[in-house]
């Protein structure tokens, strides 16, 4: 409700909220008790986000060439841009040459702010009355999510090994 009113982001303003909340979680025992009773709420609260999300895709575009080749071509992207901007930073940063070769490919996984920003697309462009396009951008996003969480494990579990973070034998 405050987005609409000040007409900011929405992600923007549960992103600060967050911070907030976090903030003064640090500096108050009994916010910190309530704030460990709301984590339990978010996970149900999560996967309700990611099947609702999941009710508008449309699987049968996944026989589309042209739409197979938008959803690829995007991951490619996604992933490209992740990449160069996670080894950017760390090297920015004086991280060490391990973690510079291997934080990208932890990061391959993580989307949930772009199923929100496609979530949000979808909304507006349904607004507008331009449902083809709010489809076309929640599925493909959606089945990018569903490559990256496929590939994005064994990325990670290697990224991990690679840096010499893990062992065979230990758990």
């Amino acid at each position: 409700g405050i987005s609409i009113l000040l007409q900011v982001s929405s992600i923007l303003v549960m992103f600060v909220w967050g911070m907030a909340i976090k903030y003064l979680e640090n500096h108050s025992d009994e916010l910190e008790e309530q704030m460990e009773k709301v984590e339990v709420l978010s996970l149900p609260i999560l996967s309700l986000f990611f099947i609702l999300v999941g009710l508008l895709m449309e699987l049968d575009l996944l026989f589309e060439i042209t739409f197979v080749t938008l959803a690829i071509l995007y991951f490619v992207f996604r992933s490209a841009g992740k990449s160069f901007g996670a080894y950017v930073a760390v090297s920015n940063l004086d991280f060490s040459q391990s973690t510079r070769n291997n934080l990208p490919l932890c990061l391959l996984t993580q989307a949930g702010v772009a199923i929100g920003l496609a979530s949000l697309s979808y909304t507006s462009l349904i607004g507008i009355g331009r449902q083809e396009d709010a489809f076309l951008i929640i599925n493909i996003i959606g089945i990018s999510v569903i490559i990256a969480e496929l590939i994005g494990p064994f990325l990670v579990k290697k990224a991990i090994f690679r840096a010499g973070e893990a062992t065979v034998g230990r758990e």
